[in-house]
């Protein structure tokens, strides 16, 4: 019983974690503009976020538009 119990704290304490920052997944390229999924109910115009690519580089984008499916980012500029 006191692995059910141990179990049962665990969760509870799980349960009231919050996701440090949020993950989308690119679903399309438009014309320079970054489509992103599983953003659109988290993100706000203007957050700032940050695109892994498959070779592990990265580049930098704004929130530009939200749409009821995707969150619409624009590359910055590259210097």
């Amino acid at each position: 019983m006191q692995h059910a119990a141990r179990l049962k704290f665990f969760r509870n304490h799980l349960s009231q974690l919050q996701v440090a920052h949020a993950i989308g997944r690119v679903t399309g390229v438009q014309g320079g503009r970054i489509l992103v999924s599983g953003l659109n109910e988290v993100a706000r115009i203007g957050d700032r976020a940050v695109v892994t690519r498959q070779n592990g580089s990265t580049l930098r984008a704004e929130v530009v538009q939200l749409t009821s499916s995707d969150a619409v980012l624009l590359r910055d500029a590259q210097v």
